[in-house]
């Protein structure tokens, strides 16, 4: 059972409809905004809620938070982001959070930030 633990929530404008984005990996863009995550990059946390296009969303930037899983997971391993902002375990982009429990893909569970 996903469950969180907030360390640290952040308040940012949404730079595009994040209205399905809930528990998705998130990064800043080039104005400022928040823009779901790609493929191997660094993301700054996890989406918490569901904003428009220009409205305020928050996002945990450190904790543990629910996540959704784009992969199988095992508990212990070291996360990156997949193509559609969902957390997968680690290949070769950057390491976003550790995998606190075991689960498949589109589950969500609960991850560790780093």
């Amino acid at each position: 059972m996903a469950y969180e633990i907030p360390g640290m929530l952040a308040s940012f404008t949404a730079g595009e409809d994040l209205s399905s984005a809930q528990y998705l990996a998130v990064k800043i863009d080039s104005n400022g905004n928040i823009v779901k995550a790609g493929a191997g990059e660094r993301a700054i946390g996890i989406l918490q809620d569901k904003p428009e296009n220009g409205k305020v969303g928050s996002v945990m930037l450190y904790g543990i938070s629910k996540a959704v899983y784009g992969a199988s997971v095992t508990a212990g391993d070291a996360l990156e982001v997949d193509a559609n902002g969902k957390l997968v375990p680690y290949t070769s982009g950057t390491v976003v959070a550790i995998a606190l429990e075991s689960g498949s893909a589109d589950e969500i569970h609960s991850v560790k930030l780093i």
